[in-house]
């Protein structure tokens, strides 16, 4: 694949999380700057009442700063998929996802909010915490890397 291929399909990507449904109705793509664990393939709409998935969404994150990184040129698009991706981490409120004073949520339901256990312990949470906590509008809590 060329670079130039890999950023068209790069901004195909990040221009529909961006421009996705981001509210707290049941057929949104995503809420807070967060995504459902499930998405229809031709709406990109929530589906089976799955959760709203922080560490879905941290994974998600870690690989549009990596795209963030990576087209650091000057080639069609590049600018434009660094602005995106900025964006796109930027609107994620790591702030309402720790909706425990310790931890961050596991994930949210619009039909009845926040699951019931937070992300604990040396596992892919840390991925979800380094992000959180290097976050440039909504930072966590610093305690809760110790949690």
């Amino acid at each position: 694949m060329t670079r130039a291929v890999a950023a068209a399909r790069t901004l195909v990507t990040l221009r529909f999380f961006r421009e996705s449904a981001q509210n707290d109705r049941t057929d949104a793509t995503g809420y807070k700057g967060f995504y459902y664990h499930f998405l229809d393939l031709q709406t990109g709409k929530r589906v089976w009442q799955s959760e709203l998935s922080i560490i879905d969404s941290a994974l998600l994150a870690a690989g549009i700063l990596t795209v963030h990184a990576y087209f650091r040129g000057n080639g069609q698009g590049e600018e434009e998929i660094r602005n995106l991706a900025e964006a796109l981490y930027r609107r994620m409120d790591w702030q309402w996802a720790q909706n425990d004073p310790r931890t961050v949520s596991r994930g949210w339901k619009p039909e009845c909010g926040f699951l019931h256990y937070g992300w604990e312990g040396y596992n892919e949470a840390l991925i979800l915490y380094a992000l959180g906590l290097g976050s440039p509008t909504y930072p966590l809590s610093a305690d809760s890397y110790t949690t």
